[in-house]
């Protein structure tokens, strides 16, 4: 009996340090300044962020969808366009760095 307790507790924990370090990271690794510059000097070639920080505003925005249809429109690189995406949907809080302009 205590070893199926052990076990539940260890699989309970493992699932609190799984979900803890996934929630940590959630943001951590965006660079808020190359954001800001990447949305600036591709995005902002075709359109003020206003248009931006309106699909910001929107919860069914389709971020994957809307940035290769501007990505081939704009002939933005796969980098750009990757990069714009991480910015726009894993930024803890991407109008910071975008409507703040």
């Amino acid at each position: 009996m205590e070893e199926m307790i052990m076990r539940g507790m260890r699989a309970v924990l493992f699932i609190f340090v799984v979900f803890g370090i996934a929630s940590w990271s959630i943001g951590q690794d965006i660079d808020e300044a190359a954001c800001q510059q990447t949305i600036q000097n591709s995005c902002t070639t075709c359109h003020k962020t206003d248009r931006i920080c309106h699909e910001l505003g929107e919860e069914d925005a389709n971020w994957p969808e809307i940035i290769k249809e501007m990505g081939e429109r704009g002939k933005l690189s796969q980098e750009i366009q990757d990069t714009a995406l991480k910015c726009l949907t894993k930024a803890e809080d991407p109008k910071k760095f975008v409507c703040s302009n």
